[in-house]
């Protein structure tokens, strides 16, 4: 029992590893500094909330609710995103990042706007309303786009129509604004977050509804949850019970010579 519960922890801990993370993606119209780091642990705040993010003339700010790695890498080569990440002069991939409660693609366009005195613009995804430079010398766009949901065909043909929109709207930022860095990232979509605020006020156990499975609610097929099910299963489990086998052996030999001992003493005393 207790080497079960050992491997159980294990693989909880692997799954919860991954959770709560987004992929997320950055790329400028120039060289810069600020995108000079893949490392997953990265502080999305150090990184972006620094004076030389300062520079840009605008930050596009992109909110794709519901967004997975997945999602990207479904992207065919000759996507609009993939040609700016693929030939921008500086970019950025992080696949699984873990994104605080306090850096939500909203939270970091404000802290920037902050850092930088920049005007906050919010900019629904295809709005034809124009974008004008203001008397701020910097400016920071926020593009909030349609959560993405659905079977995996649903979300592919759902994020191809969200990524030509935005790109149309980012040619209209790039007339306006030439030095500018685009960040987009994933967050909880509306209804994940009702679920965890429902699971925050209510802890009872109730009956889950058509929408709420656990598949639903996690992203069980990662890769730190196959490998940590590939350990469990195929290295720790069998060391397990060739460690019980090797005792068992160990064992079994003492026994014997206990027994035949036994015999002869009682041999004697007849």
């Amino acid at each position: 029992m207790r080497e079960l519960a050992f491997l159980l922890a294990f693989a909880l801990s692997a799954t919860n590893a991954f959770s709560n993370t987004f992929p997320t993606i950055a790329w400028s119209s120039h060289s810069t500094s600020v995108l000079s780091t893949g490392n997953e642990h990265v502080d999305l705040k150090s990184l972006l909330v620094n004076d030389d993010i300062c520079e840009y003339h605008a930050v596009v700010v992109v909110d794709q609710p519901g967004l997975r790695t997945s999602d990207l890498r479904s992207l065919s080569s000759s996507s609009p995103m993939v040609k700016a990440v693929n030939s921008a002069p500086a970019s950025l991939q992080v696949p699984y990042l873990r994104v605080g409660s306090q850096d939500t693609p909203q939270d970091i366009a404000t802290a920037i706007a902050h850092h930088c005195g920049s005007k906050l613009i919010s900019h629904p995804l295809g709005s034809s309303a124009s974008i004008k430079p203001s008397t701020s010398k910097n400016h920071v766009i926020c593009v909030d786009m349609p959560p993405l949901d659905g079977t995996a065909t649903h979300r592919k043909a759902t994020l191809a129509n969200h990524e030509n929109t935005f790109f149309s709207d980012l040619e209209k930022f790039a007339s306006v604004f030439p030095k500018h860095l685009v960040f987009l990232s994933g967050s909880h979509s509306h209804r994940q977050r009702r679920q965890s605020n429902d699971d925050d006020t209510h802890t009872s156990l109730a009956a889950p509804s058509s929408e709420s499975g656990i598949l639903h609610r996690y992203q069980l097929l990662t890769p730190g949850l196959i490998i940590s099910l590939l350990i469990v299963f195929f290295v720790l489990i069998p060391a397990m019970f060739m460690g019980i086998s090797a005792l068992a052996s160990i064992q079994s030999p003492l026994r014997l010579e206990a027994d035949k001992k036994f015999i002869q003493t009682e041999k004697k005393n007849q």
